[in-house]
């Protein structure tokens, strides 16, 4: 179809899950039989400046000499590992996603750009304990060329950040939509209070887009073994610990830790911890694992896509994404708060698969409501 479409989303972060719901949201505009489908190059500071190595919290140690001393040691090992890991999500996203060719990197910059049709999301570019403030961009509110009309799809944010005040400052916001949709049930509950627009919950991308376009990207399997993934805010974590120590015959599994972040000097040397690998290689470590151990909500969406079985751990302040998910298919048995209620019975993903196709397909018909106007 000669629609131009334009997404703008946080598809510029470092992040295995910013990445792959880029990609998922692109690639189901493009099934859909539309050609022109690319991400606005958006790169403002705020998120730039998130993954580098360079800034002052860094370079500038604690200045006691014990803090010195640990800096000397700590800091070369941190910037060699997150360059490696930012040029390895780099590739990726290079290889994955179209993007426009000129880079903005704040709204004045959008004035050149062209679209028919503009759509805002997925991702928490609604959160503004990463943005700040409401980025007006990520509303639809810019100097465009031209414009038919702009949409958000399932846009994100922690439920802690979105303050009664703060909801009642982003349902203001909305109208400059055509159509409103947000990702968790609760973020909708929070907006409707203030306003009467009809906002949708919608599936995120990776999972609107389905297995098999992933299945296609993933790496070749890295380890042929069974094994156990770990991929989590902090792997330490006593909860996390627990998880992995009650799945049954444990010790007979490896356990593949893959890093949200750069690595430490601890793990550095450690074989089976990843952190510089790209979007593909995360993939393929979920695909083929045995158990996933997790508390990220991709690390959850792609353990239902690719039918693992799975834990997700209570992670304070983050949880709400996970936990509205499993909710939607009444699998939140599955979101352990404390040890005692652990469990690693087997899912039965014929029931499970009826239910995720069931809120893909009422998120589809939403896409195609944007796509159609």
């Amino acid at each position: 179809m000669e629609r131009k479409i334009r997404i703008l989303s946080f598809q510029n972060a470092y992040n295995f899950g910013a990445i792959s719901q880029a990609y998922g949201l692109q690639q189901t505009i493009k099934n859909l039989g539309y050609k022109d489908v690319k991400f606005i190059n958006y790169n403002p500071k705020y998120l730039s400046e998130r993954y580098s190595p360079f800034l002052r919290k860094y370079i500038f140690p604690n200045k006691s000499i014990r803090g010195v001393l640990s800096w000397f040691i700590s800091y070369p090992v941190f910037l060699v590992c997150r360059l490696r890991r930012n040029n390895s999500l780099r590739r990726s996203i290079k290889n994955l996603l179209e993007q426009t060719k000129n880079v903005v990197i704040d709204q004045n910059g959008l004035k050149n750009e062209e679209a028919d049709i503009l759509i805002c999301g997925s991702d928490q570019v609604w959160n503004t304990s990463l943005t700040g403030s409401f980025d007006p961009v990520f509303l639809g509110r810019g100097p465009y060329k031209y414009l038919g009309y702009t949409s958000s799809y399932a846009p994100s944010t922690e439920l802690s950040a979105l303050t009664e005040e703060k909801a009642r400052e982003l349902s203001s916001l909305l109208d400059g939509f055509k159509f409103v949709s947000v990702r968790e049930t609760q973020i909708k509950v929070a907006l409707q209070k203030y306003t009467t627009r009809d906002i949708k919950v919608c599936v995120d991308p990776t999972i609107l887009c389905g297995v098999d376009a992933f299945n296609a990207i993933a790496s070749p399997r890295h380890d042929c073994n069974d094994y156990i993934v770990v991929y989590a805010y902090n792997p330490n974590d006593p909860l996390i610990i627990g998880l992995i120590k009650k799945i049954p015959n444990y010790q007979r599994y490896r356990v593949h830790t893959v890093l949200l972040d750069s690595n430490t000097l601890h793990g550095i040397f450690k074989r089976n911890i990843h952190s510089a690998i790209t979007v593909q290689d995360f993939l393929s470590y979920i695909k083929y694992a045995k158990y996933v151990v997790t508390n990220s909500f991709h690390g959850l969406a792609f353990s239902l896509l690719f039918e693992k079985n799975f834990n997700v751990a209570f992670c304070d302040g983050k949880y709400v994404r996970c936990l509205s998910l499993l909710q939607q298919l009444g699998i939140e048995n599955r979101f352990v708060r404390c040890q005692e209620s652990i469990q690693w019975n087997d899912l039965d993903y014929s029931v499970i698969n009826n239910r995720v196709n069931s809120i893909r397909d009422s998120s589809l018909d939403f896409i195609k409501t944007i796509l159609e106007g």
